[in-house]
């Protein structure tokens, strides 16, 4: 037998059938083709995330019928397809990474396709809880029932652990309700772990006493997997009131044995570092409410930083939307998520976020709290007043 014939035969059509509970993932994509070249490209995407064989070799047993990714729809819209595709709910068992690979595995490689949703079968429940926390969760720790939420990042980079524990004092005082650490602060000499969380957990902890207010910190336990879950347990033992974990560099994965783990008491918060390729325009593997919204919510996340429109980051204003609405609709019974957009937001942008992403938000203000000549306790109150002000008009 040469290769020519092995090449033109169903070799495979005789595979044995296996038993299927009929429980279907589905993925949805967004095709930059439409037409015939759409429905090409529709068929390679079932054939490339399961078999990765083609149809000749399958014929017409098991392989074809049931493990190939099923089209079920395909429609155009402004020059665009929309494409659904079906797999069998057991490929994707066996943990996060799996069914990451068998929805998006290689199909990231054909610059037409973007992942935009994943709906899962009630099977998955127990693997993929969700948030352990919630919008409602972090609210009530947080002491806000309605309405935005105060954000901020501390920094900078290259500060040491007193200088930043005078931060991290002076905005809870001012009104922080989410403090949670620049993503690039993780074990650098200057600023180790330990004594950093605990010199700025004391501090917030101090600002609350004397304010009576719920500031929670949110330091970044990122850095060698091998050591996560030690520095995450060490971070609640030093007082922080939640973890933040960078899911680009770190993996999904990482994210939902965090919250997943017995031991881990507080909310995990996740940030877009390291992602922006997957989803930056015109032609992102991932949309962003895929990316920021669907994903980090099955992983277990309960607040997802994320850069947002109006900034530095040149962000559509609908598709920050979309993310919003895909971390609080309905997710098979999983607890909704707050967003937290930033990336160059400024005090006169507040209203504008809040529009877009609502009530179930944490306005993330940065780097504008430290400009314009105030102290910066006072310019994070005049943040906190005009964020109370909106949860009148969302």
């Amino acid at each position: 037998m040469n290769m020519s014939d092995t090449m033109d035969r169903p070799v495979f059509a005789d595979i044995a059938p296996r038993a299927l509970s009929g429980a279907r993932i589905e993925a949805r994509y967004r095709l930059r083709c439409v037409g015939a070249a759409a429905r090409e490209l529709a068929e390679l995407i079932g054939h490339e995330h399961t078999v990765e064989l083609s149809a000749g070799l399958l014929g017409d047993g098991f392989l074809a019928r049931e493990i190939v990714g099923r089209v079920e729809a395909l429609s155009e819209r402004d020059g665009y397809s929309d494409c659904r595709i079906s797999y069998a709910g057991e490929l994707g068992e066996g943990g996060l990474p799996v069914l990451l690979t068998l929805v998006m595995g290689n199909a990231g490689f054909f610059p037409q396709v973007e992942l935009v949703d994943l709906v899962l079968p009630e099977r998955f429940g127990e693997a993929l809880p969700g948030p352990r926390f919630g919008t409602a969760g972090v609210r009530a720790l947080a002491g806000r029932p309605h309405g935005p939420l105060t954000g901020t990042a501390l920094k900078p980079l290259g500060a040491g652990p007193q200088e930043l524990a005078r931060i991290a004092g002076a905005m809870a005082r001012g009104g922080i309700e989410i403090l949670k650490e620049d993503d690039g602060l993780s074990a650098q000499p200057f600023a180790r772990f330990e004594e950093r969380v605990q010199r700025c957990a004391d501090a917030v902890a101090e600002a609350n006493a004397q304010t009576g207010s719920k500031c929670l910190y949110f330091p970044n336990v990122s850095g060698a997997l091998d050591g996560l879950l030690e520095r995450a347990l060490r971070a609640q033992e030093l007082g922080a009131g939640g973890l933040e974990l960078l899911p680009g560099p770190m993996g999904l994965d990482a994210v939902r044995m965090l919250s997943a783990h017995p031991d881990i008491t507080v909310p995990v918060a996740v940030h877009s570092a390291w992602q922006g390729a997957l989803c930056r325009p015109p032609n992102p593997a991932l949309s962003l409410a895929m990316a920021f919204g669907v994903l980090p919510r099955l992983a277990g996340a309960d607040i997802s930083i994320m850069p947002c429109f109006g900034g530095r980051f040149g962000l559509s204003r609908v598709a920050c939307g979309e993310t919003g609405t895909a971390l609080r609709r309905a997710q098979g019974g999983r607890r909704t998520a707050l967003s937290m957009p930033g990336g160059g937001v400024t005090l006169d942008g507040l209203a504008a976020l809040a529009e877009v992403y609502g009530a179930d938000t944490v306005l993330l203000l940065s780097g504008a709290l430290f400009a314009g000549g105030r102290r910066l306790e006072d310019t994070c109150r005049i943040f906190a007043e005009r964020t109370r002000a909106l949860a009148e008009t969302v």
